[in-house]
């Protein structure tokens, strides 16, 4: 779902689309049998307890929800998920992946929470420009 025409996301579009990629990623692997994986995307105002924004030109923020109908994640592995080398998946993971995700976020002054209850859901939060960017910059 797309909730926020005209959105233009601050920051370096190579490390919010790996940020994106790696929690579709995950999202998938926590559905071997199947499921549904839902992005969303809003705009939510400062005042909308986001605090204040250093750059001066940001007018909020964009909210890119990944939403999964998977296994879920342990209450007990919760404050972990974005430890380095922390894994629920031992077949296959590095534990890198939330990890080097919240990493790049922090690098383009973005953040990430897990919020769900009865499914995962991770949700980015990116300054939003209200006015197009110059100077070559590419568009997240």
């Amino acid at each position: 779902r797309y909730e926020a025409p005209g959105a233009v996301v601050q920051g370096d579009a190579d490390q919010l689309r790996q940020v994106i990629a790696e929690l579709v990623d995950n999202a998938c692997h926590a559905m071997p049998s199947g499921g549904t994986l839902t992005v969303h995307l809003r705009r939510q105002s400062l005042g909308a307890g986001m605090g204040d924004d250093r750059s001066g030109n940001a007018d909020g923020r964009v909210v890119i929800s990944v939403t999964d109908t998977g296994t879920g994640i342990a209450a007990s592995a919760v404050p972990h998920v974005f430890d380095p080398f922390y894994t629920t998946n031992l077949a296959s993971g590095t534990g890198l992946g939330l990890a080097l995700v919240q990493r790049l976020l922090r690098a383009n002054e973005g953040t990430i929470r897990e919020t769900g209850t009865d499914t995962v859901v991770f949700e980015v939060l990116v300054p939003s420009w209200s006015e197009p960017r110059r100077g070559g910059e590419e568009e997240a």
